[in-house]
């Protein structure tokens, strides 16, 4: 689970939005109570949205 969020994290440092909200919902997959996760995933959406 953690690789999925690592590798959210370096997509959206990289501003790949899309690709980032796919790795963090493969992690939530794992542990859907993970708040930090949703937060991370929440982010990636409102970018996408500002793009």
């Amino acid at each position: 689970m953690r690789v999925w969020v690592n590798l959210g994290i370096a997509h959206a440092f990289k501003g790949l939005y899309e690709e980032a909200a796919s790795f963090y919902l493969n992690a939530l997959s794992f542990r859907p109570d993970a708040k930090h996760i949703w937060s991370y995933l929440h982010t990636s959406f409102l970018s996408l949205r500002s793009k």
